[in-house]
């Protein structure tokens, strides 16, 4: 009996605990909750990269990341999508015209 009483003691203050850890803590928000902007970016060819290989779609991701970190931006999503997109997720920029502008460079 007493072993039963120490295990719900035990089970409730670990409720408790958990409740404050989840009030205290704020959980970031994505896309969905959050809102924000998503962007396509298709990489085309060029007359110096007449095909656009893994290695050329890496590249373009790295400068893409460098950009939206100079927007500030936390958490940003940034994928490859198939063999000549990439795909920008940045929760809590509602222009997407400014996005577009930063992102939509020359590379």
């Amino acid at each position: 009996m007493q072993r039963q009483r120490s295990l719900l003691i035990l089970i409730l203050v670990l409720i408790i605990a958990a409740i404050t850890v989840i009030a205290t803590i704020p959980i970031p928000l994505g896309l969905d909750l959050r809102g924000g902007s998503q962007l396509t970016i298709q990489v085309k060819p060029s007359a110096d990269i007449p095909k656009i290989t893994e290695r050329e779609l890496e590249g373009v991701k790295k400068v893409v990341e460098g950009r939206i970190n100079g927007l500030g931006v936390s958490e940003p999503v940034i994928q490859t999508v198939g063999t000549d997109k990439i795909l920008v997720q940045l929760p809590g920029v509602n222009d997407p015209e400014q996005a577009e502008r930063v992102l939509g460079g020359t590379a």
